[in-house]
């Protein structure tokens, strides 16, 4: 049986304490919603990548739903793929949505999506001056239009691709986070594990 001693507690202690705090915040990274990867993208490489961009402010907002949130947008400007003055936005209800709020102004760049108009796509942002190259772009005619809101449903649900799609995202991010929990309690656990043999050997 090995008896720690009073200098091997003091020792031990503050820096287990260390380290698992350094874990704990290295852990909440991991949970939030990182776009380290997405910063070098262009107003023009995410321009070309969107089915849709265009500013405008939020009508109303529903999120009555369980995974998404569904924001009604009146369209002040659009650059790309908008040719009305009313739109429905679909983002999820995770760390990488948007919290849309009623009578905010956006400016967004989306992707398609099957059953609604667009969905927000995590991280993208562009980097450098939206405003001017947007303003180096042709403006699209907007046409009046009359939309349902909140999003009519399907048997109490979203279409049925939508939702295949949502779940499919939702269990992908799940797999990620579980996945990186588990290194992070694994490295933790052989952190600990090497300083107390290191210091059990000094003992021997």
């Amino acid at each position: 049986m090995v008896i720690f001693s009073s200098e091997y507690r003091r020792k031990f202690i503050p820096m287990s304490v260390f380290l698992l705090i350094f874990l704990t915040v290295f852990s909440n990274e991991i949970f939030a919603c990182s776009c380290s990867n997405s910063n070098t993208a262009t107003p023009q490489d995410i321009f070309n990548a969107s089915d849709a961009v265009f500013r405008g402010s939020v009508i109303d907002v529903d999120d009555s739903s369980d995974k998404d949130i569904y924001a009604l947008f009146e369209v002040e400007t659009s650059w790309k793929g908008v040719r009305q003055d009313k739109l429905i936005v679909r983002t999820d209800k995770t760390s990488c949505g948007i919290n849309f709020k009623k009578g905010e102004k956006y400016l967004l760049w989306l992707d398609s999506s099957e059953g609604h108009d667009f969905k927000t796509v995590p991280c993208r942002i562009p980097v450098g001056d939206s405003g001017s190259f947007l303003q180096s772009r042709p403006e699209l005619p907007l046409k009046s239009v009359l939309l349902d809101f909140p999003v009519p449903k399907k048997n109490g649900t979203v279409s049925d691709k939508d939702q295949t799609d949502s779940e499919s995202s939702s269990f992908s991010r799940d797999l990620v986070l579980v996945v990186s929990a588990s290194v992070v309690s694994v490295i933790f656990v052989l952190i600990i594990a090497g300083i107390a043999f290191f210091f059990w050997q000094r003992k021997r």
